[in-house]
This record gives structure tokens, C-alpha cells and sequence, in this order.
């Protein structure tokens, strides 16, 4: 199933040719979030953040156009103790796979190498063609992303608050 893939703490990621794919099933999806498999083509990919699995976690975390979500904010504190609000938030992230076994540090990095060079390819060849596709997006839709993120625990209020002044110029 896949060229690549690689199993987290809430769901399952699979490398294809022209897409990667989140499965989700078992207890923590349940629990966390809705089962089922969320599609992400490399076209409509714009960031895919990483950080490297170690004692306090680990992640692959995809954006899209539009997406509220934001990387997981892991620390060591939140990872041992697996009920802190940032713990809660990245398992509910439906855009990214946590990873909190560093014995897997290697395989999650070998699979988030393969997921670069297909969406470079990827992005590559949309330039090549001239298919960018630009989306404007208003000042009101940045707010409720970072009023998500505030929501999630992920951003502070002040930085919430500087962030809304910056987008409605004042």
C-alpha cells in the first residue's frame, strides 16, 4: 500500500505517487478523531512541517490553502504527562501524525524525505506548467485561523491580539 508509510500515535501516513494520505482507525482515532482517511495532493500542499521523533515527540504535519490547523507545540512536559492542552490539540490535529517512539526517528525521517521530494517534483512541475494557482485570502479568514489556534492552546492571547492588529492595520 503505498511507495512509503509509517505509523503514529493517531493515525497512519501513506506516501503515493501523487498524494499522501492519513488513515485513521483504532482507539486514539476514535477518541481524538473522526476515523476515516484524509487525501492530501501534492499540488494542494503548501508547507509540510517536521520535527524529529525523540523523547518529547515527534511529527509530520501538513498545510493546505485554507487549513486552520497549525504544527503541533510539543514539549517534553506535555509528552510526559500525554493531558496537556498541547497533547490534546496535536492529537486532534486531522492534518498531521504524531510520533512519540524514538526508536522510529529514522523510519518517520526516511518517510518525510520521500514526502519532500514528491511534493518538490510536484511543485516543480505546476511552476514548469505555469498551473500556480494564487488564492487571495481576506484579512477576516486569517483572524478565525489564528482565533483557531488560540482556541487549540497553540497561541497566547497576545499573540493572537498582535497578529489581528497586523491584518486589520492598526
Amino acid at each position: 500500500m503505498g511507495i512509503a508509510s509509517v505509523k503514529g500515535i493517531n493515525g497512519t501516513i501513506y506516501v503515493y505517487d501523487d498524494r499522501v494520505e492519513i488513515e485513521r482507525a483504532g482507539f486514539t482515532a476514535k477518541m481524538y478523531i473522526n476515523s476515516g482517511t484524509k487525501i492530501f495532493y501534492y499540488k494542494d500542499i503548501t508547507a509540510v512541517d517536521y520535527k524529529r521523533v525523540t523523547m518529547s515527540g515527534g511529527f509530520i504535519h501538513f498545510r493546505t490553502s485554507g487549513s486552520v490547523t497549525s504544527a503541533p507545540n510539543l514539549n517534553l512536559a506535555a509528552v510526559l504527562t500525554f493531558d496537556s492542552p498541547e497533547w490534546n490539540a496535536a492529537l486532534r490535529n486531522e492534518n498531521g501524525v504524531l510520533f512519540n517512539k524514538p526508536r522510529q526517528a529514522d523510519e518517520v525521517e526516511n518517510v518525510y524525505n520521500v514526502i519532500m521530494q514528491k511534493w518538490e517534483t510536484a511543485r516543480a512541475a505546476s511552476i514548469s506548467t505555469g498551473n500556480t494557482i494564487v488564492q487571495e485570502v481576506s484579512a477576516a479568514d486569517e483572524i478565525r485561523k489564528f482565533k483557531q489556534l488560540l482556541d487549540d492552546g497553540i497561541i497566547s492571547q497576545s499573540e493572537f491580539d498582535a497578529k489581528k492588529k497586523q491584518l486589520l492595520g492598526l
